[in-house]
């Protein structure tokens, strides 16, 4: 499942990457796209942790890494509800 998602982000992104290099407007998608990413990039090293059970706590390994990359990454470059709202806002809500 973790592949699985992993995957479908880098397809998305790769669109949005074409899609901008051709010059179109994609503040919607790209406020998806970063809100979609950072919150499965969440639940993918969630599960990692689990797997690693009490050593995935531990900053030896490099599972405990992700896990606090991966949740300050809901507020790099604007919180997801930032995100939230701009979405929102372009579908005229």
């Amino acid at each position: 499942m973790c592949a699985t998602q992993v995957e479908v982000g880098r397809a998305f992104l790769d669109k949005l990457v074409s899609e901008h290099i051709a010059g179109k407007f994609l503040v919607k998608e790209c406020s998806t796209a970063k809100m979609w990413q950072t919150e499965m990039a969440q639940e993918v090293v969630d599960t990692c942790l689990q797997f690693f059970g009490g050593y995935g706590y531990m900053l030896e390994y490099s599972v405990y890494r992700a896990f606090m990359d991966a949740r300050v990454a809901h507020i790099f470059a604007g919180a997801n509800e930032t995100m939230r709202i701009i979405v929102s806002k372009q579908m005229g809500l």
